[in-house]
């Protein structure tokens, strides 16, 4: 089993001293804050405090998107007002920028990039369709969501939303 840094001094922590985990390095970064930075915080932090700390957002008129977690296996944020918790590492604030989401060439740079070995344009299309039977039998509760398939889309589908929801469907 492998730990990070910061999962082994908490474990550390909590046997030699009784500690829990009540303070977390954090960072809050992307385009859309004026001052990225590191943070040392309390767990349970608002994040918009620290956004104030970063000096706000460099255009408030522009709608952000918010990564919670890394840039492939973060989850998206509808709004600002998360707080900072024992898993979470840091924030993406990046200013919306639309793109125009092109037919799919079939190409299968998803079907390459995808780790699992699913057919991730096959559920998509699956799921558009609302054949239920068809997901189940692609396995698309196999589905890890890390982002590949939509980081690596030549048309810019977001193939990972799909695979999101195609998974509830099935539920």
């Amino acid at each position: 089993m492998n730990f990070n840094v910061a999962t082994v001094v908490g474990i550390y922590k909590a046997i030699k001293y009784n500690l829990p985990v009540v303070k977390r390095n954090f960072t809050l970064t992307g385009d859309g804050i004026k001052l990225p930075q590191n943070f040392r915080v309390r767990v349970g932090t608002p994040v918009t405090e620290l956004i104030d700390l970063c000096g706000g957002y460099t255009d408030p008129d522009v709608d952000k998107v918010f990564i919670m977690g890394g840039p492939m296996m973060g989850a998206s944020l509808v709004r600002d007002d998360a707080i900072v918790t024992k898993t979470c590492t840091s924030v993406i604030i990046l200013n919306h920028m639309p793109q125009r989401e092109e037919p799919c060439v079939r190409c299968a740079s998803c079907v390459y990039s995808c780790p699992v070995g699913l057919q991730p344009v096959a559920i998509m299309n699956a799921y558009k369709a609302g054949d239920v039977d068809a997901i189940k039998g692609l396995n698309a509760k196999r589905c890890i969501e890390c982002g590949l398939c939509s980081y690596s889309c030549t048309s810019k589908i977001p193939v990972t939303e799909f695979m999101r929801k195609a998974k509830r469907m099935i539920k």
